[in-house]
């Protein structure tokens, strides 16, 4: 599975955000240091998903803060060097608001081809200039990088190395940082049947890499399984806890989702949406999350069928999967 294309909506927003001058009606940023708040605060969150990104933000970030307490934004790392851009600001805004920000940014070898050593120095230096001073709380270097061990082995390899040199720097920098490896879950479980239009039932499992990450203060995972089953009801309970058969470390979910609107087959609804909001959250207690986030608030303009994964569509006030999400706060 391979979700790179949603990358895209992480330009669009990072492009919106810096030119919307959003922060705080337009007073001059005030960042103070976060660190990662107790688990009895809650864990559940969302990617930043206005429903527009021209006045959308106060709307967004208040029911944020009503429904969980994080906010996730993902984008392209080189983004960070400019301080003025899309994750300064959603780290400005987290704290307006009193919420948790959650940032994962791509690596070099996301665009593939050769990558010199100039440019994995760059990329580590530039994400620990980013997080020196303890203002990131959380943040994934690279993400769904199963993807890419599936496509470059040798590659892989050297993202691994790249990854916990980056860590280690972080760790000095900005010590309350937690570093996240982040993998998509039904990939990793070798689940490449349903929608991927491959033969159903397991493939070859991938939890052999997480081992790889030493120093990952937390293994993330995306997951959609609506992408290979057609029911909330056809997922085994240990759906979730199987993870921990196979890590010790700390887990969370940095996207999640279920579309209302599927293909002739794969017909959906909010309700059966609301079914997999229960089941997610319900089904990860074992694992005990650092937080679990939900993809989109408001359906985005993304490619078919993530396009009706919001909680709400842009003209809803609600909706029996939003409900159920702040229900399960």
């Amino acid at each position: 599975m391979n979700m790179r294309k949603l990358m895209a909506v992480a330009l669009i927003v990072s492009m919106a955000l810096t030119l919307s001058g959003c922060v705080g009606g337009g007073q001059e940023k005030d960042v103070t240091t976060t660190s990662p708040p107790d688990q009895s605060e809650g864990v559940q969150g969302l990617a930043l998903s206005p429903m527009n990104y021209q006045d959308g933000f106060v709307d967004f970030f208040q029911k944020a803060a009503l429904s969980g307490g994080y906010v996730s934004w993902a984008g392209d790392w080189n983004v960070l060097k400019d301080d003025d851009s899309a994750p300064y600001v959603v780290i400005a805004l987290s704290e307006t608001y009193g919420i948790t920000p959650v940032i994962l940014v791509s690596t070099p070898f996301d665009s593939g081809g050769t990558i010199s050593a100039g440019e994995l120095d760059e990329y580590s230096n530039t994400i620990a200039e980013f997080v020196r001073g303890g203002t990131v709380p959380y943040i994934s270097i690279g993400v769904e990088m199963n993807s890419l061990y599936e496509r470059d082995t040798q590659m892989y390899s050297e993202y691994v190395d790249l990854f916990n040199t980056t860590a280690q720097m972080i760790r000095e920098v900005s010590p309350g940082s937690l570093v996240m490896a982040t993998f998509q879950l039904e990939s990793m479980k070798g689940l490449q049947g349903g929608l991927f239009g491959e033969d159903s039932g397991d493939g070859n499992t991938q939890w052999t890499l997480l081992d790889d990450f030493e120093e990952a203060d937390i293994l993330a995972f995306t997951t959609y399984p609506c992408l290979v089953e057609k029911d909330p009801s056809d997922l085994p309970d240990d759906y979730y806890s199987e993870i921990l058969s196979h890590t010790q470390k700390d887990v969370a979910i940095v996207e999640s989702g279920w579309f209302r609107n599927g293909p002739a087959g794969w017909e959906s609804s909010s309700q059966e949406q609301a079914e997999f909001v229960e089941f997610l959250t319900n089904h990860t207690d074992e694992l005990s999350p650092r937080f679990i986030i939900w993809s989109f608030l408001y359906d985005q303009d993304v490619q078919y069928p993530f396009d009706s994964m919001g909680l709400l569509a842009a003209d809803e006030e609600s909706s029996p999967a939003w409900e159920a999400w702040k229900g399960s706060v």
